[in-house]
């Protein structure tokens, strides 16, 4: 009774064929290493450029929100998947590369749609972004310098 009351608890965990000698190797940890798979098109659902702010562009600002404004970060996984656990990261280099080396990392849950924002940069500088989920980045993005 007590094995099959464990091996119940390790299904949960998402360690659904784990033997009762293995027990010990599985953990919350392990389990939550899974992401989900993303998108093809993610890249594409994305905008990554200057501030846009009731017709006021800020050219000291960059954000990075979904397109569809509406939408939480989860539209750029794939349907199926639990995405509780799943993170949209965002951080940005000056350029030349490696200039000033990757700055910031802000961080939201795949389940918010707010915009991220950069503040504060030379609008004649060109950025990269850089957003990833998970532990995937996507390709990245180029933003400035504002007059290009």
């Amino acid at each position: 009774m007590a094995i099959k009351m464990w091996m119940g608890i390790l299904a949960l965990l998402g360690c659904s064929s784990v033997a009762a000698t293995s027990a010990e190797s599985c953990s919350p940890a392990a389990a939550s290493e899974e992401s989900c798979a993303i998108k093809g098109n993610a890249r594409d659902l994305l905008f990554v450029g200057y501030a846009v702010d009731g017709g006021e562009t800020a050219v000291d600002e960059i954000w990075v929100r979904m397109k569809n404004q509406t939408s939480s970060y989860a539209k750029l996984l794939e349907a199926g998947c639990d995405q509780s656990g799943s993170v949209v990261k965002v951080s940005f280099q000056g350029t030349p590369s490696g200039e000033t080396g990757w700055q910031g990392e802000w961080k939201k849950n795949v389940k918010h749609h707010r915009e991220f924002q950069i503040k504060n940069l030379n609008p004649c500088q060109k950025y990269q972004v850089k957003v990833s989920i998970d532990n995937t980045d996507l390709d990245l993005f180029e933003v400035g310098p504002f007059y290009s």
